[in-house]
């Protein structure tokens, strides 16, 4: 089996980008970004933080990838750290904590 990686990048990351990106674009300039971490993890991964954080154990299985999956996705966001001045701060811990916390707080959603 595959275990695809991805680059997972916390919101608050995404929306502090987009932030100074809108900067940017005040100054008359436009651009392309990759936004990402720049490194990758595997869904797999995700499961094993959700389990850390939650406490849960849970089975988990694996299938076949999608016919044209890719095994590796990373964001190349150096042109994001040079431009920008943005560089992510946040780990898969800290977003899953995040998540964690907010269902705990909202258990029935909105």
């Amino acid at each position: 089996m595959v275990n695809p990686i991805r680059d997972y990048i916390n919101v608050v990351d995404l929306a502090e980008a987009h932030g100074l990106a809108l900067g940017y674009l005040k100054n008359g300039t436009s651009d392309v970004f990759n936004l990402g971490t720049g490194r990758g993890n595997s869904v797999l991964e995700i499961v094993e933080a959700v389990k850390k954080e939650t406490g849960a154990d849970f089975a988990v299985g694996q299938t076949q990838p999608r016919l044209g999956e890719y095994a590796e996705m990373r964001a190349d966001n150096r042109k994001a750290k040079e431009i920008l001045g943005w560089v992510p701060k946040r780990t898969i811990a800290d977003s899953v904590k995040s998540l964690v916390t907010w269902y705990r707080l909202h258990p029935n959603g909105w």
